[in-house]
């Protein structure tokens, strides 16, 4: 991924994936860790954290393909109000 110039769209959308696969690991380990008796609670704070950047994720990459479908709702310029 470094080096190469991605359209926005991707970026958001590798990334996304990237975080819904971090989030599935970390289900995994939590059941891993139940089965064994271990204490989970730092690992589903930490899933927590995840699901949040998941969501936010989610939404950026909408907001995106939204702009794609309809190019007036993209502001015009960076301090645009």
């Amino acid at each position: 991924m470094p080096g190469r110039n991605y359209p926005k769209i991707t970026l958001a959308a590798m990334r996304t994936a990237q975080a819904r696969r971090i989030v599935a690991a970390q289900h995994q380990l939590i059941e891993g860790l139940k089965m064994t008796g271990s204490p989970a609670l730092d690992a589903e704070r930490t899933l927590m954290i995840y699901l949040s950047s998941l969501r936010h994720l989610e939404a950026h990459e909408d907001k995106l393909r939204k702009e794609q479908k309809n190019p007036e709702t993209r502001r015009p310029g960076k301090w645009a109000f």
